[in-house]
């Protein structure tokens, strides 16, 4: 008798993917309540995203990403990258002559994220059936669209890089434990300068593949067409991609916070010197495999060092040191791990360990496992090569034979491990560490069921499965939540009412003009109004940040002459306060007697005139 269950998953894995993806999306969209239907964006830069499609649908230069509404006349200078924006700006102009401009971007910033979704299911469960198998690959990806921490990215309205930044890692993952060297090789270079194109977060993992194929290559001389196909397609396709997606004169202009000769450079150079190597010594040794991509980092390091030395304090140097303090070091998910709160420890920490304690399981199974099919295969004890094939193993830990699964789990815990590290440092590199901790998990949690299915009694055998369910991601961070608690979440709440488009939408009764509002709905009065504003949480709009910060951090009279200098020297036309948001909260903290703090205590300056809105935003007009 057949079981039609594992027949299903066995014959139609990518039916099952679809059945899973479709469930966690009308879960998702049901979840997003009302303010699904009035685009209200949780996070600024999707607000901003959109603003910047709809600048390009409306003409907007290719290569010109700044945001011309804020801090006129300047502008806001942007870094981010048009690929994020093509398949928004596709659906929209597909869509908008059925349904209208703003029910087009309604689908658009709806499918983006869900497409995504299903892009990062598939590449998943390529990638974690070549890590485990297909049935534990299957696994993963249920335990993906249960994962909270990563489905926070892909959310209807949620269209910011993010969600590319995770589906990039996933393809170049799959690219790392391709069968076939030199196509991985290409796919994880492709993938990975793609990321690079959108985000430079991506560099400390592109440095990790590099390592880790580098190692892998040492060991099994077959893996070297695996490097050398990744750094080339890596340093070209980055070429290419910034050149197309930047023009030639942005291409050619250095910058900390994007990808730009002061990381192209380095990356190229070390594509020629494997190169190089390889047309020196088309048949290396042990040394030389080791030698050679030793060197060539060493040259990407020489290269980084002579183009971008100020690039090792960081992307935000050029901030002011009041801005620095008052704007970056309040964003959360840029912080490290010991900055936060508990709870939210707790969250980034303990799915990546189990992770990583699953992965090693694995890799120790994998091991015996090996071990006894080695040991099958050896003819006699005191054969001499055998004897060397023992000790060539026992010394590199990695399976001779041809299962290579030992080999696939120990990559599977230094990648896991590398992501860990970045993610302690910055809390937005959760997602990467979670989703590659998933395969690991999979296979630890079939095992454990496997072993409870042999329990006797079946309240014990149904006790122990519910149990498990502590093992997901979702489950120990659900828990661990329970215990902590979970303040942050609770006082980040107001931000997203004062953004929320019924909330904005009064100031469009006011005359057009430039508005100074807090940085965190800069971007919502953009794609709700017609008006301009002063700054938005961008970094390279400098001057836009400052200027805010020090307009509601200084006595009234002191921000007024802050804020002359911007529109062409008439100073803004109008301010705009929420009450209860938290970053004019952190403003009137920072100084009791600045005007945020004025405002807050209803005290007002005698060059601000109110101006009747309806809502809960609070409009003055700057008298001149």
């Amino acid at each position: 008798m057949t079981d039609s269950g594992p027949r299903l998953i066995d014959r139609r894995p990518y039916l099952v993917i679809m059945l899973l993806w479709l469930a966690c999306c009308l879960f998702m969209l049901w979840q997003s309540g009302d303010g699904l239907w009035r685009m209200g964006f949780r996070d600024p830069d999707d607000a901003m995203r959109l603003q910047q499609v709809r600048d390009l649908i409306a003409g907007q230069g290719w290569f010109d990403v700044s945001q011309h509404r804020v801090n006129p006349p300047l502008g806001g200078p942007m870094h981010w990258s048009r690929i994020v924006d093509l398949p928004i700006a596709a659906i929209i102009l597909l869509c908008r002559p059925l349904l209208g401009a703003a029910q087009a971007e309604l689908v658009a910033c709806i499918a983006v994220p869900m497409l995504l979704l299903l892009a990062l299911c598939i590449a998943l469960h390529r990638a974690a059936r070549l890590v485990a198998g297909p049935r534990l690959a299957l696994l993963a990806v249920g335990l993906l669209v249960t994962t909270l921490s990563i489905l926070v990215q892909f959310t209807p309205l949620r269209i910011d890089h993010h969600g590319w930044q995770i589906l990039m890692a996933a393809v170049a993952l799959g690219g790392v434990f391709d069968s076939k060297a030199r196509r991985g090789g290409m796919v994880a270079g492709l993938a990975m300068a793609t990321w690079l194109q959108i985000s430079s977060e991506g560099l400390p993992y592109a440095a990790m593949i590099a390592g880790l194929l580098a190692l892998w290559q040492f060991v099994r001389p077959q893996e070297g067409p695996r490097l050398r196909a990744y750094a080339g397609v890596l340093a070209g396709a980055s070429l290419l991609l910034l050149l197309g997606g930047r023009g030639w004169s942005a291409g050619l202009v250095s910058h900390c916070d994007s990808l730009s000769p002061v990381y192209l450079l380095p990356l190229i150079g070390f594509a020629l010197a494997l190169g190089v190597g390889r047309m020196m010594l088309p048949m290396p040794g042990p040394v030389a495999r080791l030698a050679i991509p030793a060197a060539g980092g060493a040259l990407a390091i020489i290269l980084f060092l002579a183009l971008g030395q100020q690039c090792l304090a960081g992307p935000f140097q050029t901030l002011d040191p009041l801005a620095y303090r008052l704007w970056y070091l309040q964003v959360i998910e840029g912080r490290p791990v010991w900055e936060q709160a508990p709870a939210l420890r707790g969250v980034l920490l303990l799915p990546s360990l189990l992770g990583l304690a699953a992965t090693l399981g694995a890799m120790r199974a994998a091991r015996d496992r090996d071990a006894g099919a080695f040991s099958s295969q050896v003819a006699s004890a005191d054969d001499p090569e055998n004897a060397e094939n023992k000790r060539t193993r026992s010394r590199f830990c990695f399976n001779p034979g041809e299962t290579g699964a030992q080999d696939r789990w120990i990559a599977m815990a230094l990648l896991l491990a590398g992501a860990i590290l970045v993610s302690v440092m910055v809390l937005r590199a959760m997602t990467v560490a979670h989703l590659f901790a998933l395969p690991g998990i999979a296979w630890m949690l079939a095992t454990l069921a496997a072993r409870v299915q042999r329990f006797a009694r079946a309240p014990a055998r149904v006790a122990a499965m519910v149990l498990l369910v502590l093992l997901t991601p979702v489950g120990i961070a659900s828990a661990w939540i329970a215990l902590a608690g979970d303040r942050q979440a609770k006082a980040e709440a107001p931000k997203a009412d004062c953004a929320a488009a019924a909330t904005i939408a009064p100031l469009n009764a006011l005359p057009g003009g430039v508005i100074l509002a807090p940085l965190d709905i800069g971007p919502a009065i953009l794609i709700g109004t017609g008006h301009s504003v002063v700054g938005t949480g961008h970094h390279r709009n400098v001057a836009g940040i400052t200027t805010v910060i020090r307009a509601f951090t200084m006595p009234p009279e002191q921000a007024r002459r802050a804020m002359a200098g911007i529109n062409g020297g008439r100073g803004p036309d109008y301010l705009v306060v929420c009450p209860g948001l938290n970053e004019l909260s952190g403003y009137a903290k920072e100084n009791p007697d600045g005007l945020a703090a004025m405002l807050a205590r209803g005290r007002l300056p005698h060059w601000l005139r109110p101006v009747a809105i309806k809502g809960p935003l609070k409009a003055y007009r700057v008298v001149r």
